[in-house]
């Protein structure tokens, strides 16, 4: 994170004043007063608040009417450009954060953006002050180096602080050899205590045995009254439990009488009103039937006739049920023959695969045949992908060996020489030749033409030669070429049969494990691993399908015949004119339409011009609204499971009845359930016998409190009797005030030793961690503040060490209180290096080199502007010649005030 623009409303000295930043370094320039501090006080409030006017810290809020603060505008590795705004004015000085999408941020997003970046951590360690600088003269050495070793390892002082803290409290508390600190003394005195009653025992030693048998008897007393309140309060709850047996006894009797559902009020009153209806129409009807039958002589002459023409309307009913009785008689024929024909197919499938019923109990799933097909596909496909792995390893196998054989002849090839051996010696005879020639031309003064002719014979030979020595290089470097690839294709291919090879393994195991997984399943459901291939498996889900029919088909025929039966039982009343046992249903049915016919026709012959045709239409009318009370009343029947509407008084006055069991059922059992364990049975004998037993108990235990009393007193006499004087009880009670006292300042040096000594693991451990990249870092920085001078920091025997270029070594106490200085810098700044992964916030230094000489100066900056290449640094000086430093690098600086010009910075120089 970086810091772009500060823009400053109102803060100290700067009114509506803006300030650009460089993504590096940037150094504010100006004298003492020149407003550089306020600068730095506005960058700590916009990014962690304003400072209260109760803290010593000043506030800068401007005397006139400014808005008192400003924004910052940062670039973060995450969100990008950020604008954090701080004004009084708004918000109640709390922060606004805006994003450069939109979006806007309150205080917890800037905490969040910041993190881990607090402010303990921006003045202890992303701060470079002069005054942490110059405290460094207070600090002795030993303690000095220390300080450097925290610093180093967790970016502040503050755990070294506490650790001294925790030291010291243990010295004024106690020193092994001492004799001011509290313990030392306390000690002292409790073992003069000691003595004094140890002399005090000795004249009244058996004072501590009645001590202890007091508090014996004491604990006796204690524990036998609150047995004896336990036995007192089971008597009492065994009494209860007597108390109301006759309750418990109703409870069991109404629990154990069968749960059925009531019925609610209003539904009883329906029933009641219809079944009242229903009566009357009976009784209208049997008036109506008797009427008819006493006015003519149908009844003498065809008692039947009569029977009929009385169950008409139930005949009829009877009739109406033709069709549903059609439909369920063949639906449960085809039924039964489906069963027949999957009884068949079932033993079949059984004889064919030799299956055992036993074996066929366990339920073979869609779920588990589907698992099985997948781990029989994914076993062909591990077979197919060996075979392609053993054919690919063959054809590797036989390419390996080709490639090998030309690996061996293109090495026979290299060792042969380059040129023919009989065309080196002709090269060699011709060219012997042609300078004798050459020779012989030149000195007997032969004709130009022998010259010319061993010329050319020499000069070809020579460019024949030179030729066929060019070729055979060309060719040697083709076969070190052709050589070389082959070697790497050999290689390449033996890489590559290792991995199949490697593959062909794994393929194996695979295998191995999916057979293991199928033989598993195989085993639990009774079929061999050879029958594993879909058509056994398809066959035996057939199977369980057949059953899982069966069972589907057998509900259904149990279903019709449950309708049959109620048919059965509607036609009971013909039993009297029917030999119902002779008759299947649809034949019941066909006898009693045509006996239906014979009384209609009957009807018209016999009652024709009679005068009962009135009571006919009477009792016609009669049935007919009879038979609508009965469909009304018949959906009620079913949800009671009542099959007659005769039964519906009983189902009235048995609804009551149990209401009212119900009710004083729940009432007992609110009585009882805080009496008796409802959840175990109880028996009235086993009441009375626990009954009398705590009566027992009780009288023992009251009789053993008598004897401990009486036994508390005689000793607590002797003790009364011993302490006369008071003395030793004077001396006991000294003694536990001095221990507890003790124990409290031990509580304190322990609590001070634990803290101490874990601050001390905690710096081991983290300079195990930390140190060594630390130090590698902090010499580097040295190395460069000092010009090179000191060139390694390290540890010895857990101290901190510098050495020089002539291998001098000096321990931190006896450096200068410069070098310390630079030592100190290279820290801090080594340990912001090491931690910009996990907070890169910008470094700010105020006036770090106000005491450095030029070269130390120099040094500095290059180190500063060396490690802005990664971390932003902001630095406030009042050094005039820092502009010089500044301009040879092309840095970007502020002069916060007149006078800072280059005339200057010439006259500085100079």
């Amino acid at each position: 994170m970086k810091i772009k623009t500060i823009q400053i409303a109102g803060f100290g000295k700067w009114r509506n004043q803006t300030f650009q930043l460089s993504d590096q370094f940037h150094v504010f320039l100006g004298e003492n007063e020149s407003g550089k501090s306020t600068i730095y006080a506005f960058i700590q409030a916009i990014l962690f608040g304003f400072p209260s006017k109760r803290s010593s810290k000043r506030t800068f809020e401007p005397k006139t009417g400014f808005d008192y603060g400003g924004k910052l505008i940062l670039e973060h590795e995450t969100y990008g450009s950020v604008t954090v705004e701080r004004l009084k004015s708004k918000h109640n000085g709390k922060a606004t954060v805006f994003f450069e999408n939109g979006k806007s941020g309150t205080e917890e997003e800037l905490a969040e953006l910041l993190f881990p970046l607090n402010p303990l951590l921006f003045e202890e360690v992303y701060s470079f002050q002069t005054e942490q600088i110059l405290g460094w003269e207070k600090i002795e050495g030993a303690h000095l180096e220390q300080l450097l070793l925290s610093i180093g390892l967790a970016g502040s002082q503050r755990m070294i602080n506490l650790s001294n803290a925790y030291y010291k409290e243990q010295q004024e508390l106690y020193k092994p050899n001492g004799r001011i600190p509290v313990i030392n003394q306390k000690i002292v005195a409790y073992q003069a205590l000691r003595e004094q009653i140890y002399h005090k025992e000795q004249e009244e030693k058996s004072y501590r045995t009645v001590l202890l048998e007091i508090q014996d008897t004491e604990q006796k007393i204690e524990e036998n009254s609150q047995q004896e309140w336990q036995i007192t309060k089971k008597a009492q709850e065994v009494q209860r439990q007597l108390d109301h047996w006759s309750f418990y006894e109703e409870w069991l009797e109404l629990k154990a009488l069968p749960q059925e559902d009531v019925i609610e009020a209003e539904q009883v009153k329906t029933l009641h009103k219809l079944y009242q209806e229903y009566q009357y129409l009976q009784q209208q009807e049997e008036l109506q039937v008797e009427k008819i039958s006493t006015a003519g002589s149908l009844a003498d002459q065809n008692p039947e006739f009569l029977f009929y023409f009385a169950n008409e309307e139930k005949c009829r009913q009877l009739l109406a049920q033709q069709v549903s009785i059609t439909k369920s008689v063949s639906a449960k024929a085809i039924y039964q023959a489906q069963i027949a024909e999957q009884d068949k197919e079932q033993q079949e499938l059984r004889e064919e695969y030799q299956w055992e019923k036993e074996q066929l109990q366990a339920v073979f799933t869609k779920q588990e045949e589907q698992k099985v097909y997948q781990l029989l596909n994914q076993e062909q496909e591990l077979a197919q992908q060996q075979v392609d792995l053993v054919a690919k390893e063959q054809e590797l196998a036989r390419k390996i060996a080709f490639t090998d054989e030309q690996v061996t002849i293109l090495e026979e090839k290299l060792k042969q020489r380059t040129m023919p051996s009989w065309l080196n010696a002709v090269s060699k005879v011709v060219g012997v030749f042609s300078c004798v020639l050459l020779i012989c031309s030149a000195v007997f003064s032969w004709p130009i033409v022998f010259f010319w002719l061993s010329l050319i014979l020499l000069v070809s030979m020579g460019g024949t030669i030179l030729f066929t020595k060019k070729n055979g290089s060309d060719t040697q470097g083709k076969k070190q070429k052709e050589w070389r690839e082959s070697l790497s294709q050999l290689d390449w291919l033996q890489a590559e049969l290792a991995e199949v090879r490697t593959s062909l393994t794994k393929k194996k195991d695979q295998q191995a494990e999916l057979q293991a997984k199928t033989e598993q399943i195989s085993n639990a459901y009774g079929f061999s691993l050879q029958e594993r291939n879909q058509g056994i498996l398809a066959d035996r889900r057939r199977y369980q399908q057949l059953v899982q029919e069966q069972l589907l088909l057998q509900e259904k025929i149990r279903k019709i015949e449950k309708e049959l039966k109620v048919f059965w039982h509607e036609a009971a009343f013909l039993q009297k004119w029917l030999p119902l046992d002779h008759y299947k249903e649809l034949e019941l049915l066909e006898k009693i339409r045509k006996n239906i016919q014979n009384v209609e026709a009957s009807k018209k012959t016999e009652l024709k011009g009679n005068n009962t045709l009135e009571a006919q239409r009477e009792l016609t009318n009669i049935r007919t609204r009879k038979r609508q009370l009965q469909e009304r009343i018949q959906p009620f029947l079913t949800q009671n499971k009542l099959e007659r509407i005769e039964e519906i008084p009983y189902l009235i006055e048995k609804n009551q009845d149990q209401s009212k069991n119900r009710a004083k059922n729940s009432e007992l059992e609110k009585l009882l359930q805080t009496i008796f364990d409802l959840k175990i049975p109880h028996t009235y004998k086993e009441l009375q016998n626990e009954q009398l037993k705590m009566e027992q108990l009780l009288l023992t235990k009251q009789q053993e409190q008598l004897q401990l009393h009486k036994q508390l007193q005689k000793v607590d006499y002797q003790r009364t009797k011993m302490e006369k004087d008071g003395e030793l009880a004077a001396l006991y009670q000294e003694e536990a005030w001095l221990k507890e006292e003790l124990q409290k300042d031990t509580n304190r040096w322990v609590s001070a030793r634990l803290g101490e000594q874990l601050i001390q693991d905690v710096l081991k451990v983290l300079s195990d961690q930390r140190l060594p990249a630390l130090l590698a870092t902090t010499t580097a920085y040295f190395k460069i503040l000092t010009g090179n001078h000191y060139e390694k920091c390290f540890l010895k025997e857990h101290k901190l060490c510098v050495q020089t270029r002539n291998k001098e070594r000096f321990s931190i106490p006896e450096l200068s209180k410069g070098t310390t200085e630079q030592l100190y810098l290279a820290i801090r700044l080594a340990f912001v290096q090491l931690h910009s992964q996990d907070c890169a916030f910008p470094v700010i230094i105020d006036d770090g080199w106000v005491h450095y000489d030029q070269r130390r100066k120099q040094a500095l900056f290059e180190l500063l502007y060396q490690f802005s290449q990664n971390i932003q640094v902001i630095c406030f000086s009042s050094d005039q010649q820092i502009l010089a430093y500044i301009k040879e690098r092309a840095g970007q600086y502020t002069v916060l005030q007149k006078g800072w010009d280059d005339e200057k910075v010439k006259r500085t120089d100079s």
